[in-house]
């Protein structure tokens, strides 16, 4: 499995990552910039 042979620090940063996404998916500015 890829997870077994991907640092758990990595995995944290993709998923704060992703958590940051999706609230700036769902912010104005998104909708703005999609729009654009």
């Amino acid at each position: 499995m890829a997870d077994q042979d991907t640092p758990a620090e990595f995995r944290q940063a993709v998923n704060m990552t992703a958590g940051e996404l999706t609230k700036w998916l769902g912010t104005d500015e998104a909708k703005a910039w999609a729009e654009d």
